[in-house]
Formats: C-alpha cells, structure tokens, sequence
C-alpha cells in the first residue's frame, strides 16, 4: 500500500517543529551583543535565507501553516502572529509563476520592511527620496500616503526599484503607468544593479513586484519630503513596523516577524508539496483520480453530520 502524507501536521510534530526553530532562533540572536536591538538587516545570512525560501512559497500555504499551528497548540504563548493587508491593496503587475510547470500564485515578493510617510497627501517626493536615497537590496518600500487620490509611483520608479534590487513597493495609493508594470520581471542578463558599492548580477536578485490601491494617469506633487522610516505606518488596513518581513503575491499580502515566519515555513512546504501532489492526481492525463479519494472527505462530511469532532485530510 502507498504510504500517506497527512496535512495537516499532528501537535508532536509542530511541537517538535517549533523546539527546533526555537532553537535556531536563540542561536542566531545571541551571537552578538547588539543581537536584542535588532536593526533592519541584523542575522543578516538568516534573513536572506529566509527571504530565499519565502520565494519559494505561496502566501496561502503561509496562512494555512498559521492555521495549522495556530490548531495543534493550546498555548496561546506559542502562537504566531501574523497580519494580513486587506484587499484594497492590489498587485500592479501581474507575474506568471516562479516556474512553468508549477502551481500556486505567481511570483512571490519576500523582503524586509522599509517604511515611509507622507505628511502631504497626493505628494510623492517622499517615494522618490526613500527609494533613490535611503532603500537597499531585498527591501520592501511600505507607504503610507494620507489617503492619497493621486498617483505616486510609476513606471520610472518602478525600473529604478528593479535597478537597487528591491523586492517591492507596496503604496497605500494609486500608482500609474500600469502598462509597462508587467515588464519589469524581464532580466538583462548583462545588467548589473549597484548595492552599497557591490555589483551583484541581475540574475540573483528577485522578482520586483508593486502593489497599490488603485490607478490613476494623474500624479501629484513633490514639495514635501515626508518620513523616512517611522516607527510604524498604515497600509492596508495594518499596522507595519520597520524590519517586518513583507510576503506578496497575486493573492495579497502578509506581514510579520522574522522569527514567526521562520516558523511556518517548513509547514508551509509540507502544505505545498501535499497540495501540489493533489493537483497532480486530479490532472493526470492518464487515470486522474477525483479528489474525494485523496481525502477523508465523506468520514469527515458523516462525522460532523453526526456532530462528531473530525478533521478534514489530504491523504496523497
């Protein structure tokens, strides 16, 4: 008999899961006495392989690894806190997947918070200045902008985004130039972008995605320089801190700390390899099998209709 992949994970497994990056996390934070003020880029080899392995996944097997944990611990002191910008905030450029033959929702923005306010709205001088004078490799600019109605990033800022290798810009506002957004993913092999005096090839960095409320062909003013990274500013609903690791893709984006990402990514990737082994099954081109047979799907339909406790399982 074929063996199974249950997701998802049972509590000895996320208990054991999370004493192990418990483990890591203690390691990496007291190797230096800085280590507790925590800068942007602090562990910064743990923070880029993490961001590494964030663009290997979806945000909805992220979301579904915190439901996942969140469901085997009774200790509200273990939970993980993530935060989730509403709908409002839309990606502006489209991506295909990471790979051909892969599912899932597009390429996927994985980088560190770097955040900025306006203090006028409909005035985008504060965007230039974060993103020509202060953003660096794998960040994401946040912007909150007063509401503004105006449009504050475009085609222009966002090429210069891809230059620095920034993971993305994510404006509470409009944004225009949308017709060429799309074409920011294409990689110049003989391109080269510039990062505190290093060159690194264009090949290495990650795909540049923007995100904003919506758009409009008429832009604002550039008389007031704004904040640069304040203490914490509003996008989407939520509250974002500098440092925050900053999750996109197609389906929205998610928001939260190092250390609680670094626990969900290895359930996420066991809820990704379960899912893609499903969509696998069902699209066989030869003895496809239909996907209540990969599942406990009728014993959990007759267990609740019983009102019997029972958990819905992928069983590939």
């Amino acid at each position: 008999m074929a063996s199974s992949i249950v997701a998802p994970l049972t509590r000895k497994a996320v208990q054991s899961l999370a004493t192990t990056v418990s483990k890591r996390i203690s390691n990496n934070f007291t190797k230096t006495p800085t280590a507790c003020v925590r800068p942007i880029h602090s562990t910064v080899s743990s923070v880029k392989a993490l961001l590494q392995d964030l663009r290997d996944l979806d945000t909805s097997s992220l979301c579904d690894a915190n439901k996942t944990i969140m469901e085997s611990s009774n200790d509200e002191s273990n939970s993980i806190k993530i935060k989730l910008m509403n709908g409002t905030i839309r990606p502006m450029n489209h991506l295909n997947h990471r790979h051909p033959d892969e599912v899932g929702s597009g390429a996927v923005m994985a980088g560190v918070a770097r955040t900025v306010s306006f203090t006028e709205p409909d005035d985008f001088l504060p965007v230039m200045r974060a993103l020509a004078l202060e953003a660096e490799m794998d960040e994401v600019l946040v912007v909150d902008t007063m509401s503004s109605m105006r449009a504050v990033a475009g085609e222009i800022f966002v090429n210069e985004a891809r230059r620095k290798a920034l993971a993305g810009i994510v404006i509470d506002g409009p944004v225009r130039d949308t017709a060429y957004l799309d074409n920011t993913d294409e990689i110049d092999e003989n391109a080269s972008v510039v990062n505190n005096g290093n060159d690194e090839a264009m090949a290495t960095t990650p795909t540049m995605r923007i995100y904003a409320t919506g758009i409009t062909p008429y832009s604002g003013t550039t008389q007031s320089p704004g904040i640069m990274q304040p203490a914490v500013v509003t996008c989407g609903g939520i509250e974002v801190r500098p440092g925050e690791i900053v999750v996109g893709d197609n389906d929205g984006i998610i928001v939260g700390e190092l250390d609680a990402f670094l626990k969900l990514v290895p359930v996420a990737r066991n809820i990704q390899l379960v899912e893609q082994k499903l969509i696998a099954g069902i699209t066989a081109s030869v003895g496809g099998r239909p996907m209540d047979s990969m599942t406990n799907l009728e014993e959990h339909v007759r267990h609740r209709l019983e009102g019997k406790s029972s958990k819905l399982e992928f069983r590939i």
